[in-house]
């Protein structure tokens, strides 16, 4: 073939075969095309979900009902220039970051792998105040400068340079210097891979409390708020006393906006007023709640409250409830700040039908208790109860009767928390100890003292969360009474989702001839659990749980401590976290199941 016939193919086929190419394809259309996931390589100082938080583009979740963002690579683009910026915020100004994709055949779904050099970070070098203007106490100058999170050789940040900022200020308002004034900044070398931060501090004069005024109440008194407050006029400026105060206005449910202030009225004033907002919420509500669980199947739970019942901040609520294991209804009313200024006292009276394995019980219980706080992050309880419990159906071949059992006792206990929140922490400890003394004396069927123990600590661990519990109670009997007099109702139990899983709920300790739980007059247990991140709003969880009760008093013994391992998921839900769980017996008991799987609401602990 000559060279002409040769081009002439050549142009042939560019020109023809690429246009019936095209007639062939259908377009793609762009709102089709999703991102499936993101692969990350070199990624060490950041994690992951840091990164993804600040893209727009948008992996396809989980949720296979809910329908994926549409992706492009422009966007891609971009999303490479606000993780570098991320990196930088970070202290880590020479990350390199290269982003390529790879689609399906189709073209309607793309993978992207993000391969990061992070580089070597910014370290600070030097860091110096300089402290001008009004004199602060050398010992009070020194205990803030110790007390800052910022040291010489770490990782220098945008986030750590702003958070020993807000500590100085907060530290001086803290020592009534609420209008200190700071300056200077951070001089960044990335070349060097250093940082310098220089302050020039002037604390301002000292500042002391002024006049209280209260706005935006209708119908509640105002002597209602005012006694929440944490501060005097004519006391020192302590900035952590606004957000006390805030924080117990907010907790008497009355509000639905609080805000307490001091205002600065300028000319370098050192009396500052005191300005209390608020916005009123409904005083009554009713809740509704259900659910499911593999110990006490369908249950529900319906409350209404009155949040200021007759006025001065009272409490009302009642609440009924009902599942396959109790049905009772709940009455109850808190009066704060008596018989004095720092203490609330609950008047309570239940009924309840209760009918778990090893007993069925109707129950009235009444009682008053007083609530203290004292010291730091304590909390002190007395209180005045009674317990009229009529008892049939136990189980088991002990001499334990049954019928009618009045039992009237005190309750004096002491509790600690540093817990960052309640319904599911991830930090703090948590303990209380207390004891329960009934006697014949003060109109009780039986003498016996009560003691229970529980401690519960909570730690982070880069994305994981340490917890564990230990929990440890005993009963003694004294006078003319038994241990068989003990009522079933008052007895210690284990087993269960919530204690030692793998065990029936109730069944583990002694048990009678058929299998069923007869309870104990002594309690020891102990939980560990690692939870973990898995995606989204699912987690996970591993645990190992240990217990033993008995039938005596003060007859711990560890080596008879029956364990389980296992594992389980958390789906994160508005009404709270759904739980799964699998427990696998270690040392199970003769004629006993070597596992279970548990459905319920909630953290175990």
């Amino acid at each position: 073939m000559g060279r002409c016939a040769r081009l002439f193919c050549v142009l042939w086929l560019a020109l023809a075969s690429p246009a019936g190419a095209k007639e062939d394809a259908e377009p793609v259309d762009p709102d089709a095309q999703t991102l499936q996931r993101i692969h990350w390589k070199g990624i060490h100082a950041l994690t992951a979900s840091q990164l993804e938080n600040q893209m727009l583009s948008v992996p396809a979740s989980w949720k296979f009902w809910v329908q994926p963002p549409p992706f492009d690579e422009f966007t891609l683009e971009e999303d490479v220039a606000r993780i570098r910026n991320t990196y930088r915020d970070h202290g880590y100004y020479d990350a390199q970051i290269h982003a390529s994709v790879t689609w399906n055949a189709a073209h309607t779904r793309a993978t992207a792998t993000v391969q990061v050099d992070e580089g070597e970070p910014v370290r600070l070098t030097q860091f110096q105040i300089e402290w001008t203007g009004a004199a602060l106490p050398e010992s009070k100058r020194q205990a803030i400068e110790s007390g800052l999170p910022f040291e010489t050789g770490e990782v220098f940040s945008v986030a750590s340079y702003q958070r020993a900022r807000e500590h100085l200020l907060t530290a001086l308002a803290n020592n009534s210097r609420p209008g200190a004034i700071l300056s200077g900044g951070a001089e960044v070398n990335p070349e060097r891979h250093s940082a310098r931060v220089s302050w020039t501090v002037d604390p301002g004069p000292a500042v002391t409390f002024g006049a209280v005024t209260i706005s935006g109440l209708e119908t509640i008194d105002p002597q209602i708020v005012q006694r929440e407050l944490t501060m005097q006029p004519g006391q020192p400026y302590v900035r952590s006393a606004l957000v006390d105060s805030e924080k117990a206005i907010a907790d008497l449910g009355l509000f639905r906006v609080v805000m307490v202030t001091a205002a600065d009225p300028g000319n370098g004033a050192e009396i500052w007023p005191v300005q209390v907002q608020v916005e009123e919420g409904p005083p009554r509500r009713v809740q509704v709640a259900a659910g499911y669980g593999t110990q006490d199947k369908f249950r529900g739970r319906i409350s209404w409250e009155h949040l200021n019942f007759l006025g001065d901040a009272r409490q009302l609520k009642i609440t009924g409830k009902a599942s396959s294991l109790v049905l009772g209804v709940d009455t109850r009313i808190e009066q704060p700040h008596f018989p004095e200024s720092r203490t609330r006292t609950t008047l309570y009276s239940s009924y309840l039908r209760e009918t778990p394995p090893a007993y069925d019980s109707d129950l009235a219980l009444a009682g008053v208790e007083l609530e203290r706080p004292f010291g730091k992050n304590w909390r002190g309880f007395a209180g005045y109860h009674f317990d009229y419990g009529d008892v049939s159906n136990v189980v088991g071949d002990t001499d334990r009767e049954e019928g009618q059992t009045l039992l009237s006792y005190f309750r004096l206990a002491v509790q600690r928390s540093t817990l960052d929140q309640l319904s599911n922490p991830s930090r703090g400890t948590w303990l209380e100890l207390s004891v329960e003394p009934a006697g014949k004396a003060i109109g009780s069927d039986v003498d016996y003292v009560r003691l229970t123990a529980e401690a519960k600590a909570f730690h982070p661990l880069w994305k994981v969360v340490l917890a564990t519990r230990v929990l440890a109670g005993t009963i003694q009997t004294f006078g003319g009474s038994q241990p068989s007099d003990v009522p079933a109702f008052k007895l210690f139990y284990s087993g269960g989702s919530s204690s030692v899983r793998g065990f029936r709920y109730q069944h583990l300790g002694p048990i009678d001839a058929q299998g069923e739980p007869e309870g104990g007059l002594t309690l020891g247990q102990a939980n560990f659990e690692i939870r973990f991140p898995i995606w989204k709003a699912l987690s996970g969880v591993a645990f190992v749980d240990a217990g033993q009760v008995t039938r005596d008093p003060f007859d711990l013994r560890i080596d008879d401590f029956l364990a389980s391992t296992g594992g389980g998921l958390r789906l994160l839900t508005p009404v709270g976290d759904i739980r799964l769980d699998y427990g696998h017996l270690l040392n199970p008991p003769a004629n006993v199941d070597s596992g279970r799987f548990y459905v319920s609401v909630g953290q175990a602990f």
